[in-house]
């Protein structure tokens, strides 16, 4: 399947976007498995970031290798932007 520039740059928005969720619910989780108010929901929160990455990543997938690496890559720009806050909190 041919992807255009357009199309990789909504799969690249989409990536920062899965990866800004998944990094808001990672911090999410770790300050409930802090809190130690029980391991079930931060438990079962994290059962859901894995689930719903793993299957966005495979939908974007379905598009091709290049709609997935822009989507990855986007993924990783949040990641690095996760950090940073994590680090300016700290």
């Amino acid at each position: 399947m041919i992807v255009t520039a357009t199309r990789l740059g909504v799969f690249g928005v989409l990536g920062i976007a899965l990866g800004l969720v998944y990094f808001h619910a990672l911090r999410r989780s770790i300050e409930g498995y802090s809190a130690q108010r029980g391991w079930l929901f931060p438990a079962l929160a994290t059962l859901a970031r894995l689930a719903a990455a793993a299957t966005a990543l495979a939908l974007i997938a379905r598009e091709g290798a290049g709609a997935l690496l822009v989507a990855f890559l986007g993924f990783l720009i949040a990641r690095a932007r996760s950090l940073r806050r994590a680090a300016r909190t700290v």
